[in-house]
């Protein structure tokens, strides 16, 4: 009885192996099974970011490379045509696979973009941190870029490179580092045009050569400069008042030193009163200038009585202060 039913169970083998069918093959095939939307992180799109189940014998090629990966934050469609010549290639992938390729794969490689309002914050706090103008006084207009930056995913940080003698007014270019997870990811070159806004002393009306300045020659209006040195305006009155200007001078111009002719409070010779100001206490002396100074200046001036040289300050037409 054990014999014919051994005997039975040969036959049966034998006419489905002479039929054609090898359940190894059906079970390997059935074992494909692909996605229809990816995700891939690295450079590279490989058969295991594909399929999600790959039979035995084709388990140890997962690292196969089939193509380049997209760039950060975009989208790579691979047909169904692309990936069977693809995977046709190694011969040890047979072609049990291709039945169960979808029409379509779309792989994407996720991305962090950086908006033009990042690198226009990071450009603006760097100017208004180095430039010598008070940060109010600053006006930054950055130029945007002509493609998006995105980059793969972490931590962005940004680092600015100093142009070297740089005054951040007028075009300014500054070298910008974005940094992924602390490596620098990639560089770009930044351009702004920065602009300051000042209290200026400027022209009421029209102004002869030698005309002496007087109160109601001036006034002081806001401006804005593209280019501008500290010493280059005046945006006290008093700086210019009773000074002669050195050529014609247009309405509403501003008045700058080279606009001026020196003409000193005290001339060498002159008679001054000398203070000495120390814990409270005023002491004055006559002195005779032994040179010519402005406002401010510091001339030599010597003392009538002890007939000591000293250094002091102009404070008007007839004193001056020692500075111990």
């Amino acid at each position: 009885m054990l014999g014919t039913r051994l005997i039975l169970a040969l036959g049966i083998a034998v006419s489905l192996l002479g039929w054609g069918f090898n359940p190894g093959r059906a079970s390997e095939t059935e074992s494909w099974r692909f996605l229809t939307e990816v995700q891939v992180t690295g450079d590279y799109i490989t058969l295991a970011d594909l399929a999600d189940s790959i039979p035995k014998p084709a388990q140890n090629y997962g690292s196969l490379i089939i193509w380049s990966a997209p760039p950060c934050g975009e989208v790579y469609t691979l047909t169904r045509e692309f990936l069977g010549y693809c995977l046709s290639k190694p011969k040890v992938l047979g072609k049990a696979f291709l039945p169960h390729l979808p029409p379509v794969i779309k792989v994407k490689r996720p991305g962090v973009r950086v908006e033009m309002e990042q690198l226009t914050e990071v450009f603006r706090r760097h100017v208004e941190d180095h430039s010598s103008w008070p940060a109010k006084s600053l006006e930054v207009q950055v130029m945007p870029i002509t493609e998006p930056i995105i980059l793969p995913p972490g931590k962005l940080t940004f680092q600015v490179i100093p142009p070297p003698r740089c005054n951040y007014l007028g075009q300014v270019t500054l070298e910008l580092l974005i940094l992924r997870d602390a490596q620098v990811e990639k560089k770009l070159r930044l351009t702004g045009e920065v602009s300051v806004t000042r209290p200026v002393v400027c022209t009421s009306h029209s102004l002869r050569s030698k005309k002496v300045i007087m109160p109601e020659d001036i006034k002081v209006v806001e401006r804005k400069f593209s280019q501008l040195a500290h010493n280059a305006i005046f945006m006290d009155p008093a700086q210019v008042i009773g000074k002669a200007v050195v050529r014609d001078l247009g309405p509403g111009a501003v008045i700058s030193p080279k606009d001026l002719l020196y003409t000193p409070l005290i001339k060498q010779g002159d008679l001054v009163t000398i203070r000495l100001e120390q814990g409270g206490l005023v002491l004055t002396a006559k002195g005779k200038a032994r040179e010519s100074g402005d406002r401010g200046q510091s001339i030599r001036v010597i003392n009538c009585a002890s007939k000591k040289e000293l250094q002091a300050l102009v404070i008007d037409q007839s004193t001056v202060k020692v500075v111990l």
